[in-house]
């Protein structure tokens, strides 16, 4: 298979290349998918890609945009300083000045690729009424769960053993010691060392014998001994939030960031079918 692109002809060995980069890529994102489909996949999008890449270098040579010589010198004396590079200076022998001039050209081609696309994605910043009107029509991307800030001891395992250790940290508990001090002593969780804290735990991110437990309890409360698939537990609760709706004021960065990444994707995605619907693109097969 052959693709011609406005009579640039992409070799079989070229596009085998690309693939063999894309593949491992492939593989790992449909993992568990039969060989077949990730083959498949692999060669769509290594079709796609080539096609994308060739018609950006076609771009570059219609409009030349002009680069920063500095940084590309700036970035070449990066490139120079790097081992595999000197290796490959070094087995060039009286070829060494052509592959730094081939290097330099082609840092060159990527600084006006990258100016190309650049200018293709440009976007204004998208307005306070744009954020705030997606956040009104959005409310649920930023709701927050009820969540409890709370402590635990530990007892590891099942019989009597845990059980009577967990008794035993309800002993110093009631005879006046603080949690913290007690679950440094007692807890066989890691967060011994941390008194026993759990840190913000929202509703459905624990097993359901623990926040049962946990969310019944009042500020400060200490609840009676009780187990879990992982042991005996005492826990403390410290803070409660209640569900709720993030504001549009604690938000508003991260909505315009957001807003203006996708823009610059869809201007993008619009610039490269610009690209294609201009091109001559053929496959010949053979």
């Amino acid at each position: 298979m052959i693709l011609k692109i406005n009579e640039q002809e992409i070799s079989e060995q070229f596009f085998q290349q690309r693939l063999q980069e894309i593949y491992p890529e492939v593989k790992k994102r449909l993992a568990g998918k039969p060989p077949a489909i990730i083959d498949l996949t692999a060669q769509d999008e290594t079709r796609d890609r080539v096609i994308e890449e060739v018609l950006i270098d076609q771009e570059i040579d219609r409009v030349n945009p002009p680069a920063d010589e500095a940084l590309v010198q700036q970035e070449l004396k990066k490139m120079l300083k790097k081992q595999e590079t000197k290796r490959q200076l070094k087995a060039a022998g009286k070829d060494r000045d052509r592959m730094i001039e081939a290097m330099r050209k082609q840092l060159l081609r990527r600084l006006q690729a990258y100016e190309i696309i650049e200018a293709a994605m440009r976007q204004d910043t998208p307005s306070d009424e744009d954020a705030e009107a997606f956040h009104t029509k959005n409310e649920g991307f930023f709701k927050v769960a009820e969540q409890v800030r709370a402590s635990h001891i530990l007892a590891r395992g099942v019989g009597d053993s845990s059980k009577d250790k967990i008794g035993q940290a309800k002993a110093a508990l009631e005879s006046g010691k603080d949690f913290e001090t007690v679950a440094r002593e007692f807890s066989e969780d890691t967060t011994a060392k941390d008194g026993g804290a759990l840190g913000w735990v929202p509703r459905g991110q624990t097993v359901a014998p623990f926040e049962k437990a946990i969310f019944a309890l009042e500020i400060d409360g200490v609840s009676d001994p009780f187990e879990t698939q992982f042991g005996w537990h005492i826990a403390k609760l410290h803070e409660k939030q209640e569900g709720r709706i993030r504001p549009f004021e604690e938000v508003r960065e991260q909505i315009v960031i957001m807003l203006l990444r996708e823009r610059r994707n869809e201007a993008y995605r619009l610039f490269l079918e610009d690209l294609k619907e201009r091109a001559t693109i053929e496959e010949i097969k053979g």
